[in-house]
Protein backbone atom coordinates (compact mmCIF):
# COMPACT_ATOMS: atom_id res chain seq x y z
CA UNK A 1 0.00 0.00 0.00
CA UNK A 2 1.30 3.43 -0.91
CA UNK A 3 1.24 6.01 1.85
CA UNK A 4 1.57 9.77 1.73
CA UNK A 5 4.22 11.03 4.14
CA UNK A 6 3.96 14.63 2.97
CA UNK A 7 1.57 15.48 5.84
CA UNK A 8 4.30 14.51 8.31
CA UNK A 9 6.88 17.06 7.11
CA UNK A 10 6.81 20.78 7.66
CA UNK A 11 5.85 23.27 4.97
CA UNK A 12 9.42 24.46 4.42
CA UNK A 13 10.62 20.93 3.62
CA UNK A 14 7.68 20.39 1.28
CA UNK A 15 8.43 23.69 -0.48
CA UNK A 16 12.10 22.76 -0.91
CA UNK A 17 11.13 19.32 -2.21
CA UNK A 18 8.63 20.70 -4.74
CA UNK A 19 11.01 23.48 -5.85
CA UNK A 20 13.89 21.03 -6.32
CA UNK A 21 11.68 18.63 -8.26
CA UNK A 22 10.38 21.44 -10.49
CA UNK A 23 13.98 22.55 -11.13
CA UNK A 24 15.03 19.01 -12.11
CA UNK A 25 12.09 18.59 -14.47
CA UNK A 26 12.71 22.00 -16.04
CA UNK A 27 16.45 21.26 -16.36
CA UNK A 28 15.49 18.06 -18.19
CA UNK A 29 13.25 20.00 -20.55
CA UNK A 30 9.95 18.95 -18.97
CA UNK A 31 8.11 22.17 -18.25
CA UNK A 32 4.67 22.67 -16.65
CA UNK A 33 3.07 23.25 -20.06
CA UNK A 34 3.85 19.65 -21.10
CA UNK A 35 0.83 17.39 -20.53
CA UNK A 36 2.88 14.69 -18.79
CA UNK A 37 4.42 17.10 -16.27
CA UNK A 38 1.81 16.65 -13.52
CA UNK A 39 1.73 12.87 -13.96
CA UNK A 40 5.51 12.68 -13.79
CA UNK A 41 5.64 14.94 -10.76
CA UNK A 42 2.96 12.90 -8.96
CA UNK A 43 4.76 9.63 -9.80
CA UNK A 44 8.15 10.87 -8.58
CA UNK A 45 6.65 12.17 -5.33
CA UNK A 46 4.93 8.81 -4.70
CA UNK A 47 8.19 6.94 -5.16
CA UNK A 48 10.02 9.50 -3.02
CA UNK A 49 7.41 9.22 -0.25
CA UNK A 50 7.50 5.44 -0.22
CA UNK A 51 11.17 4.55 -0.13
CA UNK A 52 11.86 0.95 0.73
CA UNK A 53 8.51 -0.36 -0.44
CA UNK A 54 8.44 -3.03 -3.10
CA UNK A 55 6.18 -1.74 -5.86
CA UNK A 56 6.12 -1.38 -9.60
CA UNK A 57 5.46 1.73 -11.61
CA UNK A 58 3.03 0.13 -14.05
CA UNK A 59 1.01 -1.85 -11.53
CA UNK A 60 0.89 0.54 -8.60
CA UNK A 61 2.15 4.04 -9.36
CA UNK A 62 0.32 4.64 -12.66
CA UNK A 63 -3.04 3.46 -11.26
CA UNK A 64 -2.66 5.70 -8.17
CA UNK A 65 -1.79 8.74 -10.26
CA UNK A 66 -4.60 7.90 -12.70
CA UNK A 67 -7.13 7.70 -9.89
CA UNK A 68 -5.92 11.02 -8.44
CA UNK A 69 -6.10 12.74 -11.85
CA UNK A 70 -9.28 10.95 -13.03
CA UNK A 71 -7.69 9.37 -16.11
CA UNK A 72 -6.64 5.83 -17.04
CA UNK A 73 -3.25 4.33 -16.15
CA UNK A 74 -2.55 4.08 -19.87
CA UNK A 75 -2.95 7.85 -20.25
CA UNK A 76 -0.53 8.41 -17.36
CA UNK A 77 2.07 6.08 -18.91
CA UNK A 78 1.70 7.53 -22.40
CA UNK A 79 1.93 11.17 -21.29
CA UNK A 80 4.96 10.53 -19.09
CA UNK A 81 6.70 8.70 -21.94
CA UNK A 82 5.79 11.50 -24.33
CA UNK A 83 7.13 14.18 -21.96
CA UNK A 84 10.45 12.39 -21.47
CA UNK A 85 10.81 11.65 -25.19
CA UNK A 86 10.00 15.25 -26.14
CA UNK A 87 12.49 16.61 -23.61
CA UNK A 88 15.21 14.23 -24.79
CA UNK A 89 14.69 15.20 -28.42
CA UNK A 90 14.69 18.88 -27.53
CA UNK A 91 17.59 18.98 -25.06
CA UNK A 92 19.44 15.72 -25.74
CA UNK A 93 19.43 14.86 -22.08
CA UNK A 94 21.22 18.10 -21.17
CA UNK A 95 23.59 16.26 -18.84
CA UNK A 96 20.72 14.62 -16.93
CA UNK A 97 22.69 11.54 -15.81
CA UNK A 98 25.67 13.59 -14.65
CA UNK A 99 23.42 16.00 -12.74
CA UNK A 100 21.73 13.04 -11.04
CA UNK A 101 25.13 11.66 -10.04
CA UNK A 102 25.10 8.67 -12.37
CA UNK A 103 28.42 7.87 -14.02
CA UNK A 104 29.26 5.45 -16.78
CA UNK A 105 26.35 6.07 -19.17
CA UNK A 106 28.17 7.14 -22.30
CA UNK A 107 25.41 7.19 -24.89
CA UNK A 108 23.12 9.57 -22.96
CA UNK A 109 20.17 7.42 -24.03
CA UNK A 110 16.67 8.39 -23.02
CA UNK A 111 15.73 6.66 -19.77
CA UNK A 112 12.58 4.61 -19.57
CA UNK A 113 9.69 6.05 -17.58
CA UNK A 114 10.55 3.87 -14.59
CA UNK A 115 14.24 4.74 -14.76
CA UNK A 116 13.52 8.45 -14.89
CA UNK A 117 11.07 8.28 -11.99
CA UNK A 118 13.40 6.19 -9.80
CA UNK A 119 16.52 8.23 -10.66
CA UNK A 120 14.86 11.54 -9.76
CA UNK A 121 13.22 10.13 -6.61
CA UNK A 122 16.55 8.74 -5.42
CA UNK A 123 18.27 12.04 -6.17
CA UNK A 124 15.66 13.84 -4.09
CA UNK A 125 16.07 11.35 -1.24
CA UNK A 126 19.81 11.85 -1.12
CA UNK A 127 19.79 15.61 -1.59
CA UNK A 128 16.76 16.81 0.35
CA UNK A 129 16.91 16.83 4.12
CA UNK A 130 14.05 14.89 5.66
Amino acid sequence: MIVDRSAAVNNNEVNVLHKTLADILCFSGITPDVSGYVYLKDSILMVYDNSGLDYTVTKEIYPCVAKKRNVTPEVVEMRIRSAITRAWKKKGGNGFYAKMGICGIKDNRRPTNSEYIYIVAEYLRTNIME
